[in-house]
């Protein structure tokens, strides 16, 4: 395909971009608004305890305090302002601590990482209306990109992501497929690449990851997580589920009509370009905006009032 065709913006894209979360149906919908209207009080709430912790070094960055940003943290720790806090704490201090990660995330940069589908997310949700991320590890090209550009697009993919309905609400599933992964892959990783995996998953950002499934993986994969086992926290350790190469063990958790053709499902085989196309459309939308050029500067003004 033509470079200019695989910039080229589709509706499909146009649409993700410019919805913020569709839930599953009116019920839920009409539901979950009742749900936000009374906890209201928890935002002026974590807002308030953001002013009067000012001066710790975690957060002496932060301005963006507007509802929509503090709500993300708040329904990742179902309203519990105290654990809302210390996760806004560790999602800031993350990214103070992983600069080179978070500088530039443009998706023009990384445009070759995201249609290698590294990752890639879906234009649907699953049965419970769970965002679905597929990371096809097999297509890392490790003579193009390194482990530092796959991790600035997942975190690029995240920064977008935990800004959606869907996400916050219903969480996050991702399918990681093995199929064309080699022993070379594998020498190529670091432990401190790992661990930053490990560290984006846990505690460090607004998200609720409802499932890890690791698919047509090698046996060495499952050695590997075993020997990270110490540094996976026991909730995400539960979470995590190897199929190998079988599709039924799959199929029992995700349904059918929400998997694509590659993993047995009954929806159309994975369009790898998808998701490079929405972050460029967004990125032309907002030209002024790349992610980790401080999304706080300027803001540092927190009027709990507000």
């Amino acid at each position: 395909m033509e470079n200019s065709e695989r910039l080229e913006t589709d509706e499909e894209a146009t649409e993700f971009v410019h919805r913020r979360g569709s839930l599953r149906d009116s019920e839920s919908f009409d539901h979950k608004e009742d749900i936000e209207n009374r906890h209201f009080e928890k935002i002026r709430e974590l807002r308030f305890k953001i002013s009067e912790n000012m001066n710790n070094n975690s957060l002496s960055q932060v301005g963006r305090n507007d509802d929509a940003f503090l709500l993300m943290f708040l329904r990742a720790r179902q309203y519990l302002v105290d654990e809302s806090f210390k996760l806004l704490s560790n999602y800031i201090e993350f990214r103070q601590n992983n600069v080179s990660l978070m500088e530039n995330l443009s998706a023009w940069e990384l445009n070759h990482v995201l249609e290698d589908g590294l990752p890639c997310v879906l234009p649907y949700t699953d049965q419970n209306g769970a965002k679905l991320i597929v990371f096809f590890a097999g297509n890392w090209d490790k003579d193009t990109y390194g482990t530092l550009e796959i991790l600035k697009a997942f975190i690029l993919t995240m920064e977008r992501l935990i800004d959606t309905d869907e996400a916050q609400l219903n969480g996050i599933v991702i399918i990681a497929d093995f199929s064309g992964w080699s022993a070379t892959h594998t020498s190529n990783l670091t432990v401190s690449f790992i661990r930053q995996v490990f560290a984006m998953f846990q505690d460090h950002y607004p998200a609720r990851f409802v499932a890890f499934h690791f698919v047509n993986e090698p046996w060495y994969v499952k050695a590997g997580l075993t020997l990270m086992k110490p540094f996976i926290q026991e909730k995400m350790w539960k979470r995590i589920h190897l199929h190998g190469n079988n599709k039924a063990t799959l199929h029992d958790q995700c349904h059918l009509d929400t998997l694509p053709a590659e993993f047995g499902g009954n929806k159309p085989a994975v369009d790898r370009t998808y998701w490079a196309r929405v972050l460029l459309d967004l990125e032309k939308t907002n030209r002024n905006h790349v992610y980790g050029e401080n999304p706080f500067k300027g803001l540092l003004s927190m009027d709990i009032d507000k």
